[in-house]
This record gives structure tokens, C-alpha cells and sequence, in this order.
């Protein structure tokens, strides 16, 4: 470990799983990241990174097939605009359109549950959130990620929950989470499990496409994002080669709920993550977990736990 005043940096951070292994990453499946990627160019490429078309694609039936009805979310009407582009923006690209284009026409999609609150968090802020987060160790994750978790160990599939290594969330959160409950979104959220991850361009980060469980997690995503901007991408099964972008500026919180949650999925291409960037995720528990439901003793016991206020991060020993 190495410490500049609060900004503590862990140099060894893999997992078990990559330790013992000549493999760079934790990248499984059709998971990939620049690491593996250069090491073993047979490596399936990650939808995240080849989903967009590009000058490469030469072939006039590919360039068809890629072609994208894009359109770039304003916050400040709540509404998807149409956007000039039929293949993935550049970061900049997408930053600029977010900023000078807010017309309402009758071609814009719009999309409800997305609630984007610019600097929630001051520069200063920010800085020492980052330098608590960077003071525990990283665990390497897929696509190029790296992790910190604060939660129950789940088996999503099986539909198990483990709570032997949770003890709730860090103490760092507390006050920003006090902040986020003044908001008449999340005035009756109450968090549960939290998750930092970080993002480089170096490694080539990304995140697919995807769904949050909705099982144990409840309707409210919350993340702060901090270091640089990024861009979610959502994604809609009903409306196949259309993806809304939305700018996630840094020192930003978003809130996601609703049909943004439940019909969109949402990822971040590697081609919006310009520079390294770091966020935080906070989740509630569904109703099951809550008093009345099948589970409440299960949720009860996490809730106990996680509002401690004491938490380490799982697999951490500081």
C-alpha cells in the first residue's frame, strides 16, 4: 500500500481467482478488457465494445445492419432527443449535443425514472470520498473494473443470501447518503448495499448491457459519479438499434427508477470512458426483504447491519 496523506493506493489487487493464474484480469465468457484482449487476441470481444459501428466496417450489409437510431437524454425536460448520429459518439461529442440541444419536437422518446441532479458533490467532496474509497483495496473485476463491495454475499440465480462477511456500509457514505434522503425521490429509501467501481481507459472498462437484479434489489439505483464524465447507454428489447444516451457528468447523482430501471437496460461503452473514472452505487432492498414480506427477517438482519455505519468492504482486510 502506498499513502500520500488520505489517498491511499493498494498495489496488490487481484482477486483470488486471478492470483495463482498468467491471466492479466477476471474477465470470463465473452467478458473482455484491453488486458486480455492484447494478451490473447482470440479473446471474444465484449458487446460494450463491438456493438457500435466504426470506419472498419466495410462491408455495405454490416454498415446497415449496425446502423443506430440514437437519441441523447435531457434532464432538463425529461424527454430523448433525436440526434444526428447512426453509429456511437465520442464522449465529446455526446457532452456537447446534451448541452446545446433542449427543442422538444414530436420525434423525441420520452423516458421517465431518470432523475439527474448535477453537482451533488463539491470538488472538495469529492477529493475526500476518492481518498477514502482509494484506501481500500480494489478487487479486479470483468471488463476491465475494479470493485469495492459493501453488501450480503448473493447467489442471484439460486436465489441465496450469505451475510457472514457483510458488516455494513463504510462510514464515509453516511453523510452523502443523509443528502440523498432530502430529495422527495428517496425520502422513504432506506440503503442497504453499496458498491464503488472504478473505470480506466487504460484497461479498456466497460460495462454491458444489463438489467440490476430484481430480486433483492429494490426500484431506486443511486450513483454518484465522480472523477470524469461518462455516458450511460440504455437500451430498450421493444425498440431494437435505438439507444438513448444519457451524459453523466462528474460530481453528478442520478437517480434510476421506474421504466428506466425495469424496461431499460443500461451500460457504459468503452468508448465514454475517456479517463479513469469512479462511481458509487447505492441499492434498497424489494419489498420481499421489507416488514410484511416473505423475507423480513432476512432484510431485517442486513438493514441491522448495513446501517451501522461500520462496514468493510467484502474480501477486505482494512
Amino acid at each position: 500500500m502506498i499513502c500520500n496523506g488520505g489517498n491511499c493506493i493498494y498495489i496488490n489487487n487481484m482477486t483470488s481467482e486471478s492470483r495463482g493464474s498468467s491471466k492479466p484480469c477476471a474477465c470470463k465468457g465473452i467478458r473482455s478488457c484491453l488486458l486480455c484482449e492484447r494478451d490473447s487476441p482470440s479473446t471474444p470481444r465484449s458487446v460494450s465494445v463491438t456493438s457500435s459501428w466504426s470506419a472498419d466496417t466495410h462491408d455495405v450489409k454490416d454498415r446497415k445492419e449496425a446502423t443506430k437510431q440514437i437519441y441523447v437524454y435531457c434532464h432538463r425536460c425529461r424527454r430523448a432527443h433525436i440526434a444526428p448520429w447512426t453509429a456511437t459518439p465520442s464522449l465529446k461529442d455526446v457532452i456537447n449535443h446534451a448541452e446545446l440541444n433542449c427543442s422538444p419536437s414530436d420525434s423525441d422518446l420520452p423516458l421517465q425514472g431518470i432523475h439527474l441532479f448535477e453537482n451533488f458533490i463539491s470538488a472538495d467532496e469529492e477529493k475526500e470520498l476518492c481518498d477514502r474509497i482509494n484506501c481500500t483495496a480494489w478487487v479486479v473485476s470483468q471488463s476491465g473494473r475494479r470493485k469495492q463491495d459493501y453488501g450480503p454475499k448473493v447467489n442471484f440465480k439460486r436465489k441465496k443470501v450469505k451475510l457472514a462477511s457483510f458488516s455494513g456500509l463504510p462510514s464515509y457514505s453516511e453523510p452523502f447518503i443523509q443528502r440523498m434522503l432530502q430529495l422527495p425521490q428517496l425520502s422513504d429509501f432506506t440503503p442497504v448495499e453499496l458498491c464503488n467501481l472504478e473505470y480506466s481507459r487504460e484497461r479498456g472498462s466497460a460495462i454491458d448491457a444489463h438489467f440490476d437484479d430484481f430480486w433483492l434489489w429494490g426500484e431506486r439505483l443511486l450513483t454518484i459519479n465522480m472523477v470524469s464524465d461518462t455516458v450511460y447507454t440504455m437500451t430498450n428489447e421493444g425498440l431494437p438499434r435505438t439507444e438513448i444516451l444519457i451524459h453523466f457528468p462528474r460530481f453528478a447523482f442520478i437517480v434510476m427508477m421506474g421504466e428506466a430501471r425495469y424496461e431499460w437496460k443500461h451500460a457504459i461503452q468503452r468508448t465514454h470512458v475517456a479517463q479513469r473514472r469512479m462511481a458509487t452505487t447505492i441499492r434498497e432492498l424489494t419489498p420481499e426483504f421489507l416488514p410484511g414480506g416473505k423475507q423480513e427477517d432476512v432484510g431485517r438482519e442486513i438493514l441491522d447491519l448495513a446501517l451501522t455505519y461500520k462496514g468493510r468492504a467484502v474480501g477486505s482486510a482494512s
